[in-house]
């Protein structure tokens, strides 16, 4: 009996495999994002991947973020994402911050709208140093604010705040009124996926 070349039988896989598009959710028009190849197509769920904020916007002042998808549904053969992370860059955060300013950092847990569970990292920079009274009541203002804010809005809105820097901006002038800040930025936002139990 003839023997099946390596060659032959690697080819045979590949050509038992197909591709499938990764496509962004609606906020980034459908634009694909990348493609896959698997033997089943239920292999597609779940998977993830990280993508540049400034390739999908086209946006240079994007180049600094990177957002998490993860692939949630498939028609059409195409692999349909939702959003799980918001992710800013160490490098930028180093270089913003400066000496004679206080940098006030947060972690809170939320819950949106539609039951989506999500921890949120803002990063306040002061224009000048502050006092730690200060500081404390700007990281309640923040909760209460943010609290409020993801109690009222369904998940994929309140994505769509951070990304195109809204809730960025009305944090920083609600903030301000504590003491002036410099820089408000979300330096993580993580959506938590809760596992299924088999």
């Amino acid at each position: 009996m003839a023997k099946v070349k390596k060659k032959d039988k690697d080819a045979s896989k590949w050509k038992k495999k197909k591709w499938y598009p990764i496509l962004a959710p609606d906020i980034f028009n459908n634009k694909e994002l990348g493609q896959t190849t698997v033997f089943e197509k239920a292999k597609v769920l779940g998977k993830s991947l990280k993508v540049n904020l400034m390739t999908l916007t086209g946006e240079v002042r994007n180049q600094n973020v990177n957002i998490r998808f993860k692939v949630h549904d498939i028609k059409e053969d195409k692999a349909n994402t939702e959003i799980t992370g918001y992710i800013l860059s160490p490098s930028f955060i180093k270089r913003v911050v400066r000496r004679r300013q206080s940098r006030i950092d947060g972690a809170y847990k939320l819950k949106t709208k539609d039951n989506k569970e999500i921890v949120i990292k803002p990063l306040f920079i002061t224009k000048n140093l502050t006092s730690r009274s200060e500081s404390a009541a700007i990281q309640e203002l923040a909760l209460d604010i943010l609290t409020k804010l993801s109690r009222n809005t369904v998940y994929n809105d309140f994505v769509k705040s951070i990304i195109f820097y809204r809730l960025q901006l009305d944090l920083r002038r609600r903030l301000s009124k504590i003491h002036p800040l410099k820089t408000c930025e979300i330096k993580k936002m993580e959506l938590i996926v809760k596992k299924v139990e088999e």
